[in-house]
């Protein structure tokens, strides 16, 4: 099989540092003109100066905003169950048993696209150039397909759908809220910037547990109030995803660490995320 592609990535991060406190922003565009570093340092600086020194804040179950960094290692609890593999040998992942059937809420609507004008991936498998199918893996909260590379089309006797053993090309449909209105539609939350050491310790619910980095603030009536120390949190993103609403804009994910593949999506605002204990990180 003969398969080639030309592409471009671009992007850009900046952490402020303010004597106790610190603001992240990043952006990620295919065209590199489309990068403004002005824009975001503006937004880096403004989160570094929310306080002058992170408070303390009492553990518990809080709505909070995950800005698209922190919402994309959470979809990784997701996305890593994806596979063929996963489901149907293994069938430790969250989607065993549950194809065609309402998940998670209305709001959520996840496909796979690599044609979308933000992504700048190939149509095709690398491993072994087997064309991608477009598809809707969960639509309107109802969980819809798996992915399924040729190895594991031709063992199980499932259509290929030219993917690793995981969506390449994942993207979250926008909500109707602008980032302002779901920000200030929480009367008291917590707004989480980046996350780090992100753990799935249970698959079949999609259970995590990281560690907040770069931006913990406290909303209160709307309003960024407070930074915080970080948290790390414990969370089935099953539950989480059974109450949840998105921004109406979309952005582009930094590359994953481990695969290079990013994800297109909003900032999400989830009724309840449990931040289980305050951390020693700054």
């Amino acid at each position: 099989v003969r398969a080639a592609f030309t592409g471009t990535m671009s992007g850009l991060q900046l952490k402020a540092i303010a004597e106790q406190t610190s603001g992240f922003a990043e952006f990620y565009a295919p065209d590199y003109s489309r990068l403004d570093p002005a824009a975001v340092a503006e937004r880096a600086a403004t989160k570094a100066t929310v306080s002058r020194e992170p408070a303390t804040f009492a553990p518990g179950n809080y709505t909070v905003l995950l800005e698209p960094s922190a919402f994309a290692a959470a979809l990784k609890a997701l996305t890593e169950g994806m596979g063929a593999d996963n489901v149907l040998e293994e069938k430790d992942s969250w989607m065993a048993g549950r194809i065609g059937g309402r998940l998670f809420s209305p709001n959520v609507t996840f496909r796979d696209d690599w044609s979308h004008p933000l992504f700048a991936n190939p149509p095709f498998n690398v491993s072994d150039g087997a064309p991608t199918k477009k598809l809707t893996l969960i639509g309107r909260g109802v969980v819809k397909h798996f992915v399924a590379n040729t190895y594991s089309a031709n063992k199980y006797h499932v259509p290929n759908t030219g993917h690793p053993n995981f969506p390449a090309n994942g993207v979250i449909e926008p909500g109707t809220k602008s980032r302002d209105a779901l920000l200030g539609s929480i009367e008291r939350g917590v707004l989480i910037s980046r996350t780090w050491y992100e753990r799935v310790v249970d698959p079949r619910q999609a259970t995590i547990t990281g560690i907040t980095r770069d931006g913990v603030y406290l909303i209160e009536n709307g309003k960024l109030t407070k930074t915080l120390k970080n948290f790390r949190y414990f969370v089935s993103i099953i539950d989480a995803f059974k109450d949840i609403e998105f921004s109406n804009a979309q952005v582009l994910s930094e590359p994953d660490a481990d695969t290079g593949y990013s994800t297109v999506l909003p900032d999400a605002k989830i009724a309840k995320y449990h931040l289980a204990a305050q951390t020693s990180f700054a």
